[in-house]
């Protein structure tokens, strides 16, 4: 099942729902396809919330994180990215992902509610581009 990203508040804002870590990758694979839409993107929140726990090996992340790579060429630079994690296991790959991709620059945050990462991303995006998010 593909998953649908989702843009917001003029493209500076992409939301998707990962079930899976194929989703999450899948989902960076869709923003590559569309690099002219993602130059005016200055946040991501994934929302993992729901997402099944599995084994990730490093040689997986480390194809994930050049996707990242990828994709910071296009976004804006200091790219905000909140990820939703509510289990421990989802928690573990978020924070593995967070230590993978840390020399790509971007302001992370992990947090348990979708809300809180609509509240930091809104209050990040505020403070570093100046700009008002509903």
């Amino acid at each position: 099942m593909p998953i649908q990203l989702e843009f917001h508040h003029e493209n500076c804002g992409v939301i998707y729902r990962c079930l899976s870590a194929e989703h999450f990758s899948g989902a960076k694979r869709q923003l590559l396809d569309a690099p002219a839409r993602m130059r005016n993107v200055k946040y991501i929140i994934v929302d993992a919330a729901s997402m099944v726990p599995q084994y990730v090996s490093p040689g997986e992340m480390d194809r994930m994180v050049l996707q990242d790579r990828q994709i910071a060429s296009f976004v804006a630079e200091g790219l905000i990215v909140a990820f939703v994690a509510k289990s421990n296991g989802v928690l573990g790959f978020a924070r593995m992902w967070e230590a993978f991709i840390e020399g790509i620059e971007w302001e992370t945050k992990v947090v348990p509610t979708i809300e809180e990462a609509e509240d930091w991303v809104r209050l990040r995006v505020r403070d570093k581009f100046g700009l008002e998010i509903p």
